[in-house]
């Protein structure tokens, strides 16, 4: 009788073969995996980022600053702002000085970090209202304006899911400064300024080149003669392997905030 034995299991390269298919197929898995998470993060980080530069934008337009008071002086083309003492102790106290927006600021040196500067300007001026962005001498409120009177209400960020801010992009130019300031407002011809909501601008800080990482450096760029008005702006975001635009744009009298052009390439 003929016949024989029948195998009793897998042989040693069998084993190996099918535990390096197994292998290769979990690496795959997982790669693809770990991509879907970094893309979901990413896209999350810039979502979220868009929508705290929209809540800027509406600070500015519904006029919520700090409650602390500060103090305007003009002389000679500029403005010292500082605390104003025990006689003043609410800001709508101060009559010659008015809070006109606010200027965010990005370093571009691979920091998550970015802060944002509360700009303040000349509401009178010999007792009449100011009406134009040029006489209002807008100036950061950054600490110290003086020795004796220190005063700031710079605020300093982080990018969400540790997102980089690596420049703002204006007609093809790199900035490191954007600023969305409220007009001063118009005269009611009897010595005041018409009621109702101001206008709202988008402006860059002309000569606010990348590397400014020094609260002081950035802050003396901020003067009436370098904010320039732009109807568009955006910010470029990177993780280091994906990037993404944060658009900053006018609709009407309204200023909008919106992400586009997601990729792996370069904003």
């Amino acid at each position: 009788m003929k016949g024989g034995k029948s195998p009793l299991g897998y042989t040693i390269v069998e084993v190996m073969i099918v535990l390096a298919v197994s292998g290769l197929m979990f690496i795959v898995a997982a790669n693809f995996i770990n991509g879907k998470q970094e893309q979901t993060s990413f896209t999350e980080g810039v979502n979220e980022l868009a929508s705290n530069t929209q809540n800027l934008i509406n600070q500015v337009k519904n006029g919520k600053y700090s409650d602390i008071p500060i103090s305007c002086t003009a002389s000679g083309g500029s403005l010292t702002i500082s605390s104003p003492g025990s006689s003043t102790t609410t800001q709508g106290q101060n009559a010659e000085c008015t809070f006109l927006g606010k200027v965010l600021h990005v370093t571009g040196n691979n920091s998550p970090n970015y802060e944002v500067f509360t700009i303040a300007g000349e509401r009178l001026s010999g007792g009449v209202p100011v009406t134009d962005l040029n006489s209002a001498m807008p100036t950061p409120v950054a600490a110290p304006f003086t020795s004796t009177n220190p005063i700031n209400l710079t605020t300093q960020e982080i990018a969400p899911q540790n997102l980089f801010l690596e420049y703002i992009l204006v007609n093809g130019n790199q900035y490191s400064e954007i600023g969305f300031i409220q007009y001063p407002g118009n005269s009611d011809g009897a010595g005041g300024l018409q009621n109702g909501p101001q206008t709202i601008d988008l402006y860059y800080v002309n000569g606010s080149s990348l590397g400014l990482s020094s609260t002081t450096a950035a802050a003396t760029k901020i003067t009436s003669a370098n904010l320039m008005p732009v109807h568009t702006a955006s910010i470029c975001v990177t993780d280091n392997h994906k990037y993404a635009d944060i658009v900053i744009g006018t609709s009407g009298d309204q200023l909008n905030v919106t992400v586009n052009n997601i990729n792996t390439s370069s904003c």
